[in-house]
């Protein structure tokens, strides 16, 4: 645009310098101090000065049309400027609308994301939550004696949801309410966040009954029951153990493995009241082994004694054994009630 604005001045002053030129006149012009052209002086015309009044008067006549001429050239130059700047301008404006436009489609869909974000957090969450809890399985042990610890192996509950799922877990749950100091029934609860349910522990003495346990080893023994010894007491169920000194030397013996479980053992030893004793039978020896170590013996039981108890300590025995034997020659039985050992 620029080049073509100074090529239009050129062109005019071109014009105008021919156009003097062809008259013959030579013009002869001042500049202010600031090279803008002044007034005319003087004009000189085949070496004769001019006099200024015609020569302003010829001037004005050409000047008028040249500066019609250069009017003409700088405004279409102007024109020109102006369709350009408008165009400029036509084109600035229509990408500032495009900005704006796409200015406020992200503005609308930040506020639809906003407000989308808003109505989530305002809509509340549906949470599973837990309806109650049951016992589903009972621990492995569920019977103790006096003073052992407890253990929950093998207990898991059932989780029921409010969607109706279901879940089984065997930890992450409390269980309170054990204790082994008495006799009795443990109420033990569980507790699992703010649900519980309960079920029972039973807690015994520690005593175990001799009948409860197989021997692991034995010789002319058997469990009876509805007998009577030489005192005239009657025993529900004995273990009865014959024995007969004559020529076959019968012995009789019971083992069982305790595994150093049990501290104590406490039994009732009598002489059976049968139809052996009507001879003299003579008396019966009765050995007691913790381990192969004989830890009690008693002899001469008679059919004229008394029944007897017997309360040993055995710590730490893994095998426990009963004998019994006769030295005469004659057959027998030795009774052995309310036998049992002691954790």
């Amino acid at each position: 645009m620029k080049k073509r604005l100074i090529s239009s001045i050129l062109f005019i002053l071109f014009s105008l310098l021919c156009g003097c030129r062809g008259n013959g006149t030579t013009l002869v012009s001042s500049t202010d101090g600031f090279g803008n052209p002044g007034d005319i002086n003087s004009e000189f015309e085949n070496g004769n000065e001019i006099n200024n009044h015609e020569f302003n008067s010829n001037q004005s006549i050409d000047g008028a049309s040249n500066q019609g001429l250069f009017d003409s050239s700088l405004s279409d130059v102007y024109t020109e400027n102006r369709k350009n700047t408008e165009n400029s301008t036509q084109t600035s404006t229509a990408k500032n609308d495009k900005k704006d436009t796409k200015s406020n489609d992200f503005a609308s869909s930040a506020e639809k994301k906003s407000s989308m974000s808003t109505e989530e957090s305002k809509t509340p969450s549906v949470k599973n939550e837990l309806v109650k809890i049951e016992l589903n399985s009972l621990p492995e042990k569920t019977t103790y004696i006096i003073g052992e610890s407890v253990s929950y192996d093998g207990l898991t509950i059932k989780l029921f949801f409010a969607d109706g799922s279901t879940k089984i877990i065997n930890n992450g749950f409390e269980c309170k309410g054990f204790s082994s100091e008495t006799v009795g029934k443990n109420n033990i609860t569980v507790y699992y966040k703010n649900k519980t349910v309960e079920f029972q522990l039973n807690i015994i003495s520690g005593d175990v009954n001799i009948f409860s346990l197989n021997p692991v080893d034995s010789n002319n023994t058997e469990i009876k029951s509805n007998l009577y010894d030489t005192s005239g007491n009657y025993y529900d169920k004995c273990l009865r153990m014959y024995v007969d000194g004559s020529y076959f030397k019968r012995v009789s013996w019971s083992t069982y493995k305790l595994n150093g479980k049990y501290s104590k053992f406490s039994a009732v030893f009598a002489y059976e009241d049968s139809y052996h004793i009507y001879s003299d039978c003579g008396d019966i020896t009765l050995n007691i082994y913790a381990d192969d170590t004989l830890i009690y013996t008693k002899r001469n039981i008679t059919k004229f004694g008394d029944p007897f108890t017997v309360n040993l300590d055995i710590p730490n025995c893994n095998f426990f054994k009963i004998y019994a034997m006769n030295e005469n020659a004659c057959e027998n039985y030795l009774l052995v009630s309310n036998a049992k050992f002691v954790k």
